[in-house]
């Protein structure tokens, strides 16, 4: 039986950013370590690969019902999905932040209640098709395409009415930098948080792209308030690696902050030691759980 199932898309993790996470963990578990993707997921969960425990990766290409049909039949999930889950409603991501202690933009169902810019979300944190309306234009965000992330037009401010939203007041991004925040949370006494900024496509309708073709991203230290913050929001969402987007912004000359999305399980992209780092934690996580198992 294998230690560890690995259950996502092929595509997943064979993203040049996480192949060295991967590879290290590889290089640990060897044998013990297995990827439950394309191949299996059209076969019955009672086919696939039998394991302690498990992380899933979920998305859209990922079958649920197998995933927790799986998760039933006896390999232990190493995050609950459940939680992520239900993370997909941005209603239920804000109330995870707000249990978290962790400042958050506030969501309205009615743009009306909202002065200056509105950024309009669909309900389903899956779709990323965010638009943001100004008095004279109205920009459109989108999941990145080679090199596009959005695009703006004149004179377009109608709010869509053909599926469930949300709606926020937009709050200027300091420098306009988007801050990509990674926890890792394995109460071991060694909890690391790591943070990288990118800019924001509110204003930067172009991916910039280094020599390697990746995104251009810049290490970013996080205060110790935004760090306790980030490892509680890990927490509450019982993840050991948990993604989530930092907003840095000024109100009356003060800088101020919040958490407005929670990206679930992510990995860091910019910071090999971190990665590195990363997978020797989750081979050790793994190995006490195994060997707890063993002595059941």
């Amino acid at each position: 039986m294998y230690h560890l199932a690995w259950i996502s898309p092929r595509k997943k993790y064979k993203k040049a950013f996480i192949v060295p996470f991967i590879t290290r963990l590889v290089d640990l578990l060897g044998e013990k370590l297995i990827f439950i993707d394309e191949l299996y997921f059209d076969l019955p969960v009672e086919e696939w690969p039998k394991s302690l425990f498990c992380i899933p990766y979920l998305c859209s290409k990922v079958p649920v019902d197998k995933t927790r049909a799986y998760i039933e039949a006896g390999s232990k999930a190493l995050c609950n999905i459940d939680i992520m889950l239900s993370l997909m409603d941005r209603r239920i991501m804000n109330d995870v932040l707000t249990d978290s202690r962790a400042p958050c933009i506030p969501l309205f169902d009615d743009p009306k209640s909202i002065e200056g810019p509105v950024i309009e979300k669909p309900l389903d944190a899956e779709n990323h098709d965010v638009r943001i309306y100004y008095d004279n234009k109205t920009v459109f965000l989108h999941r990145k395409t080679k090199d596009r992330c959005s695009f703006e037009e004149e004179n377009s401010c109608i709010y869509r009415s053909n599926e469930e939203m949300v709606y926020s007041p937009l709050c200027s991004a300091i420098n306009n930098l988007d801050i990509k925040v990674y926890a890792f949370n394995f109460n071991d006494g060694k909890d690391e948080v790591f943070a990288e900024s990118r800019p924001s496509p509110v204003h930067n309708h172009f991916v910039q792209r280094d020599e390697n073709g990746q995104e251009k991203r810049e290490a970013v230290q996080l205060t110790a308030q935004e760090r306790e913050e980030a490892l509680r929001i890990a927490e509450n969402c019982e993840h050991l690696v948990c993604g989530m987007d930092l907003l840095r912004y000024t109100e009356n000359g003060v800088m101020k902050h919040a958490w407005i999305d929670i990206n679930g399980f992510s990995v860091v992209k910019r910071h090999p030691d971190a990665l590195e780092m990363l997978a020797e934690k989750m081979f050790e996580h793994v190995n006490s759980l195994v060997n707890e198992h063993s002595k059941d």
